[in-house]
């Protein structure tokens, strides 16, 4: 259907949001000019594709409401893709980078590839130090969280510390998609 889909799956605290609402903003020249498409289809919350992340995740999609399933989304973006006539499609959400079980990745990787037979993951990467700072900041911030512990204390927390050995979490990214093509960038606001 289209030569190449784009995955960019975060980590969070990496310019996502900048890039996701630069791709948003930008939908209708990046398809005219260069036949990009960032599709509509699983755009929830905000302006990334969590709508399409969040629905591989059954807890998750029931405490939200999701309005549609995975499978639906999937549709809806078979359906864009043809429609537009696009070359590549580009879909955003940092949520990926949670999805662990092999149900739900081997999910991910059957639907993608009926999209597009060409499939490129992408990852931004920071200093592991900055980043679990930044994160933390933004943990004492959130309202829905509100953190009430401090730095030390939250320096070894499971579920990001795989995300900052970088290799393994890349690896595991690999296993799942063989095929692809894995790009990793660096994170520098400065460059971003």
């Amino acid at each position: 259907m289209c030569v190449t889909l784009y995955l960019h799956i975060g980590l969070p605290k990496t310019g996502t949001s900048s890039i996701q609402n630069f791709l948003y903003m930008n939908r209708e020249k990046l398809l005219e000019k260069f036949k990009i498409l960032y599709p509509l289809a699983g755009l929830l919350l905000w302006i990334a594709h969590h709508g399409l992340a969040f629905s591989l995740f059954p807890k998750k999609a029931r405490s939200l409401e999701l309005p549609k399933s995975f499978e639906e989304y999937m549709q809806e973006l078979r359906n864009e893709v043809v429609e537009l006539k696009t070359q590549a499609v580009l879909i955003s959400s940092e949520m990926f980078v949670d999805l662990k079980d092999e149900l739900s990745l081997n999910k991910l990787r059957e639907g993608l590839y009926k999209i597009c037979d060409n499939l490129s993951i992408i990852a931004y990467f920071r200093r592991q130090d900055i980043w679990r700072e930044s994160f933390y900041s933004q943990e004492i911030k959130a309202a829905e969280s509100r953190l009430k512990k401090e730095f030390r204390e939250t320096v070894y927390d499971s579920k990001q510390l795989t995300w900052l050995f970088y290799d393994k979490f890349l690896q595991r990214w690999q296993s799942y998609f063989p095929d692809a093509k894995i790009i990793p960038r660096i994170y520098d606001r400065n460059n971003l």
